[in-house]
């Protein structure tokens, strides 16, 4: 394989890596799937404050929870970027393969962080709303991913 060949994963590993994780089971994340062009709404859960019958105080917590991960995701984004280089620098080197799994092996424990910063954030997001919340905001996310054909309709 050439250096061309190796690098494309490389920088797919280092950047590639989606900034929102997948949601476990039990867990609402702040930000469900992109709503469909005819939606009235945003994608933000504080775009349905009406819906949700949330309070002043919720939409504030939420509000400084998602702006603190957003500072955390373009640090780490930033990180990767420096990662990724410092990667393709030393494929073109043709470094020690020792030295290259090492960066990349950093490069990979940081998009683990990044995606267990996402879940915490969704659940520290979660635990903002009341069950009832919970339930509604759930949904929502349904019925949007439905409409972007992301999902199936539910079985009624």
């Amino acid at each position: 394989m050439n250096r061309r060949g190796v690098l494309l994963p490389v920088l797919l590993l280092a950047l590639g890596a989606p900034i929102h994780a997948q949601t476990p089971a039990g867990c609402a994340p702040m930000v469900p799937a992109s709503a469909s062009p005819a939606s009235q709404h945003g994608t933000a859960l504080w775009d349905y404050q009406t819906e949700l019958s949330l309070s002043t105080a919720q939409v504030d917590k939420i509000h400084s929870t998602y702006d603190s991960f957003q500072k955390k995701m373009m640090d780490n984004e930033q990180k990767l970027r420096g990662l990724s280089q410092e990667i393709a620098g030393l494929v073109r080197q043709s470094a020690d393969i020792t030295t290259i799994r090492a960066k990349m092996q950093q490069a990979a424990n940081l998009q683990v962080d990044v995606s267990i910063e996402d879940i915490q954030t969704g659940r520290a997001i979660s635990a903002i709303l009341t069950p009832s919340q919970r339930k509604q905001w759930a949904d929502i996310q349904t019925q949007l991913r439905v409409q972007q054909g992301a999902i199936p309709p539910p079985n009624k």
